[in-house]
């Protein structure tokens, strides 16, 4: 992921060639975002900001005015978990992550099955990933179209 964004021009020039945007320019205000999402994460750590607060959250820490601040839009679903969420949200979201990873990717076999859940972990780490770069994880119904199959193709392996 490194390599791929620093062989971008916009961001290669963005730190080569001392830009006044630095990282924030390069990833179109998205650092500042997780910086300031991390933020109301780590002042509300408990219990976060409940569910579906990250908007209004965020626009308090940085002096946002308006009901529904566009620019307060969360970017990256660990994020928002740990600041509409806390730490249990987080934790409870790792464990899915990793538990449908084991249930994907351990004992991969040659069989219809053993394929079928592999490609569903396949499918499921790009969400992932993608995750992290773009607030759309628990919303996008091909993960639980994807977790559906692999629980499925589980059982059927035995």
């Amino acid at each position: 992921v490194v390599g791929a964004g620093a062989s971008t021009p916009r961001i290669r020039n963005s730190f080569l060639d001392n830009s006044q945007g630095g990282l924030n320019n390069a990833t179109s205000g998205r650092s500042k975002l997780v910086t300031n999402g991390i933020k109301v994460a780590v002042h509300h750590p408990v219990a976060g900001v409940g569910i579906g607060d990250f908007k209004r959250a965020y626009a308090q820490e940085v002096g946002l005015r308006g009901r529904e601040p566009r620019s307060a839009a969360s970017h990256t679903t660990p994020v928002t978990v740990a600041a509409e969420l806390g730490v249990p949200g987080i934790v409870l979201f790792f464990w899915l992550v990793f538990a449908a990873l084991r249930l994907t990717l351990r004992r991969v076999l040659t069989s219809l099955a053993g394929r079928a859940a592999l490609v569903c972990g396949v499918a499921f780490v790009a969400i992932a990933v993608h995750s992290l770069f773009y607030n759309a994880f628990f919303e996008d119904p091909t993960t639980w179209g994807l977790l559906g199959i692999a629980a499925l193709a589980a059982r059927a392996r035995g």
